[in-house]
């Protein structure tokens, strides 16, 4: 992300046009390509950003899906457009998925499909697409797509909020997306040792630097492993090491789960500090992100109301400093925050990624116009 903000979207305002996404590295090589999404308001690349000037795949959704919410009926959860007129969103994704990989399935072509709708805000609700899920896979095995297409599907993350967010299942849940990868057979046969490293990497730890990665070697057969912002990481079609740690894939300490800890009192002097120093940061960046604000509004400056539970890592040996988890309340707003905090055997505090709000914010943020931003601002 950093490096997307360094060189091809500074600002929100800056279109994604330019930016290295894998697809035209397929395309550079003569694949067709899709990309769509069941939710055009909240899709990955315009939510609070520009999005794309120029069609940026040669079959592209989101002009369909923006003119079926102009011209249908809708029915609305949880804010979003489940339905449009008499069909789920999501059965538009999965349509148009079976269709492309069908149409083409005796060419080159590279997709990227999406939902939101049923998953972003309810943690019940995707067991509705239990049964669409299994058909479309039926589909493609039934339309001969699964003996020429690699398929993979994955989430990003869990629930980031709601009241299952306030509890550890819930914080492993936020952090532990789902993959699941189908190679067809004849590139098994014909590369033995890939499947075999495929099939033992299944219960190492990887991140989607390995993916792209795989993707990659999808693509080019012979390549080069490690990337700028992961330098360890591989394909997963090549042996991943049984002893990697979450900075090996490049995974920071806030969203990192390969560790054990143990609860401790929130009355402690020391965690009531850890709280205020947070609290203090964000109000910081708060600051700092005045400009992003609507004409004659402001962000109101946070308070601890409570720290609701605390829990430390714990170590086999010294390291010269603990790490903590700590789950607060602040004012005004009833704002829930989670922050992955290291205190120094010096006493210093510092922020170790950035602050998680696990409730919804609705509408207390309207008046920030930065996404970032808009999980830490009340409005006044």
């Amino acid at each position: 992300y950093t490096q997307v903000r360094k060189g091809c979207m500074q600002t929100n305002d800056d279109p994604v046009d330019e930016c290295p996404f894998i697809w035209k590295n397929f395309s550079n090589q003569g694949y067709i390509t899709g990309y769509g999404e069941d939710d055009p308001t909240i899709g990955s690349f315009n939510y609070q950003k520009t999005g794309f000037f120029k069609t940026p795949t040669d079959y592209y959704m989101r002009p369909f899906m923006l003119a079926a919410e102009k011209n249908t009926i809708l029915k609305q959860q949880d804010g979003l457009n489940v339905c449009l007129g008499p069909t789920l969103s999501t059965d538009h994704i999965y349509k148009y998925a079976t269709d492309f990989a069908t149409t083409f399935r005796n060419n080159l072509y590279f997709a990227l499909f999406w939902m939101n709708t049923l998953s972003h805000s309810d943690l019940n609700t995707p067991s509705a697409l239990d049964l669409r899920t299994l058909k479309f896979l039926q589909d493609l095995v039934h339309n001969r797509v699964l003996k020429n297409t690699f398929v993979i599907f994955l989430s990003d993350h869990g629930m980031r909020f709601g009241k299952i967010r306030e509890t550890y299942v819930g914080w492993l849940e936020e952090r532990l997306p789902f993959i699941f990868m189908w190679m067809p057979e004849w590139y098994r046969i014909f590369h033995p040792k890939k499947y075999a490293n495929l099939l033992d990497n299944r219960n190492k730890l990887t991140s989607p630097f390995d993916l792209h990665l795989t993707l990659q070697d999808v693509l080019y057969g012979e390549h080069d492993n490690g990337t700028r912002s992961c330098p360890d990481c591989v394909s997963m079609f090549d042996e991943v090491p049984w002893n990697r740690s979450c900075h090996d894939v490049g995974v920071t300490e806030h969203w990192c789960t390969c560790y054990e800890y143990r609860m401790l009192t929130t009355q402690d002097v020391s965690v009531q500090a850890m709280v205020r120093f947070t609290v203090g940061e964000i109000n910081m960046l708060l600051e700092n992100g005045q400009d992003m604000l609507e004409n004659n509004t402001q962000c109101a400056t946070l308070s601890v109301k409570q720290v609701m539970s605390v829990r430390s890592k714990t170590y086999e040996h010294k390291l010269g400093y603990h790490d903590y988890v700590v789950l607060f309340e602040t004012l005004p707003g009833q704002a829930l925050f989670e922050a992955t905090v290291r205190l120094s055997d010096s006493g210093q505090f510092k922020l170790l990624g950035t602050v998680s709000r696990i409730n919804a914010y609705g509408s207390q943020s309207k008046c920030m116009r930065n996404a970032f931003l808009k999980k830490y601002c009340f409005c006044v």
